[in-house]
């Protein structure tokens, strides 16, 4: 491979071109040298976001088929997903995909189990990443490693928390999100949360809320998670606040607790033995491209096809959010709980 990695972006909605194109304008190690799109007019918007040179492809099939790719950023609609991204893993491409890795188990798994065996076989040495970048967001990690060094003991509950306008008026409401449901097409950013400081599957889901301005989307609730030993996760959410986004993390561990606001990256923690909070304030990489930790989340891709590194949203971690997310989606559906692991 070229001290330059060749990217081929699959798509290019908005999400390529507010999240993926700012972060690699400013990034010398990647260029982008294709892309494939349907239309004349996305293919005229990417030429003007870009502002770069490409191969233009109608069908991405050609794309994965140019030999200047080795890389593909895949942000097609989620029914697309991992049918895309097999296809680019077995063209022996490096994938950055979006989640969620398709509308049903079936779907995901089929993705998932392919990463899986090409990563135990080894020869190709491919990078897969789900594209989650709530879980790059620094001042998360510092939580992290406050659970793994013992300053604040071992946890008992965490919660992630996200409050919204999205949903005020109805607008989160249309036919993908109320097909599949909000867990499925929302819940992996933020249930990767909770994952990122817990790192197991949970014994069983619980999901409860109401659909009150958005049709048949649940548009304020929560998922419960059962780990035993003393052990809970929960992700609280509400699209229906009256304004802007809130994106927040709280830990209870057995010595202190801890606080986090992922946008701002403030921090606050206390213990028995220090009472009165202490904080610091953590920030995301700015400017920030679409969302907090995006650019964190595919420097660390770019990172680890250059260096051979391990990713935190690999093919593990990513099964792990699929199972919890469409179980939550299930429970929320049949108003039961879910098993999932073994008790």
């Amino acid at each position: 491979m070229t001290a330059t990695i060749g990217i081929g972006l699959i798509g290019f909605g908005n999400w390529p071109r507010e999240a993926y194109v700012p972060v690699l304008r400013d990034c010398d190690q990647a260029q982008v040298v294709a892309v494939a799109a349907r239309s004349d007019q996305t293919i005229a918007a990417a030429r003007e976001a870009l502002r770069a040179d490409f191969v233009e492809y109608r069908d991405y099939r050609d794309l994965l088929a140019d030999e200047r790719v080795d890389a593909v950023l895949v942000a097609t609609p989620n029914a697309l997903h991992a049918e895309v991204a097999c296809r680019a893993l077995e063209a022996g491409k490096h994938v950055l995909v979006e989640g969620p890795f398709g509308e049903s188990p079936e779907q995901a798994s089929e993705l998932l189990d392919l990463a899986a065996e090409l990563e135990a076989d080894g020869e190709q040495q491919l990078v897969f990443q789900g594209d989650f970048e709530l879980g790059y967001i620094p001042v998360l990690h510092r939580v992290r490693q406050m659970l793994a060094d013992g300053t604040l003991g071992r946890p008992l509950s965490v919660t992630a928390r996200l409050w919204c306008d999205w949903g005020l008026d109805g607008k989160a409401e249309s036919p993908e999100s109320t097909r599949i449901g909000f867990f499925v097409w929302t819940g992996p950013w933020y249930l990767q949360i909770v994952d990122v400081l817990i790192g197991k599957l949970p014994r069983r889901v619980s999901a409860h809320g109401i659909r009150a301005l958005n049709g048949a989307l649940m548009d304020h609730g929560w998922v419960s998670l059962d780990y035993g030993e003393n052990l809970v996760g929960r992700f609280e959410y509400s699209l229906l606040a009256a304004e802007g986004q809130a994106i927040e993390v709280e830990v209870v561990t057995t010595d202190g607790e801890a606080r986090a606001d992922l946008n701002t990256g403030d921090l606050r923690w206390r213990t028995p033995r220090q009472p009165q909070w202490q904080s610091v304030r953590i920030p995301p990489a700015e400017p920030i491209a679409a969302f907090a930790g995006m650019r964190e989340c595919l420097t660390s891709f770019l990172g680890a096809i250059a260096d051979g590194g391990a990713v935190l949203a690999d093919v593990a971690a990513c099964r792990r959010l699929h199972q919890i997310c469409f179980a939550a989606q299930r429970s929320a559906d049949q108003e039961s709980a879910v098993a999932l692991a073994d008790d």
